[in-house]
């Protein structure tokens, strides 16, 4: 069996071989679609604004529940249907 200190030797030389074959950081450029900056720049507010888009689902979900409750009571009372009618 191998010792544990081998297996963390090992992985000390895959970690160093492996960053060794990536390209320098000022060689790699990035041109993003301005797709993906815009949903980037949504993601960013989200992060930094959780409060609003945690109230803003509550709103809606609410909003969802009372008009499904609204479409059942229309479709299962004929008398409320016919006077919203």
């Amino acid at each position: 069996m191998i010792s544990e200190e081998r297996l963390k030797e090992a992985a000390r030389r895959c970690e160093e071989h492996m960053l060794n074959c990536l390209p320098d950081p000022s060689e790699c450029k990035a041109t993003f679609s301005p797709r993906f900056e815009q949903k980037m720049k949504r993601l960013f507010f989200k992060i930094n604004q959780p409060l609003l888009f945690w109230i803003s689902g509550i709103i809606a979900s609410r909003f969802l529940l009372l008009l499904l409750a609204v479409c059942g009571v229309l479709v299962f009372n004929a008398t409320v249907r016919a006077s919203v009618f």
